[in-house]
């Protein structure tokens, strides 16, 4: 194996080193947000469920009441 070969090996060798962590990173990063979602869609579910029931009541329109 010539120098220039052993050069290029150990370049290639350091190359897939930083892509192996890059897309540890980016895979860890993904399992934190996908951790944050699931949070919060379970703090909204309790949010929902713990939410007093609003009721709305509408005054029923009639000419009358349009006039005034």
């Amino acid at each position: 194996m010539s120098c220039r070969q052993a050069d290029l090996e150990e370049a290639k060798g350091h190359e897939i080193e930083k892509l192996q962590s890059a897309l540890q990173k980016l895979q860890e990063n993904l399992e934190e947000a996908h951790a944050a979602v699931v949070k919060e869609k379970e703090a909204a579910k309790l949010a929902i469920e713990q939410a007093p029931p609003k009721i709305v009541e509408l005054e029923e329109l009639t000419m009358q009441n349009l006039r005034s």
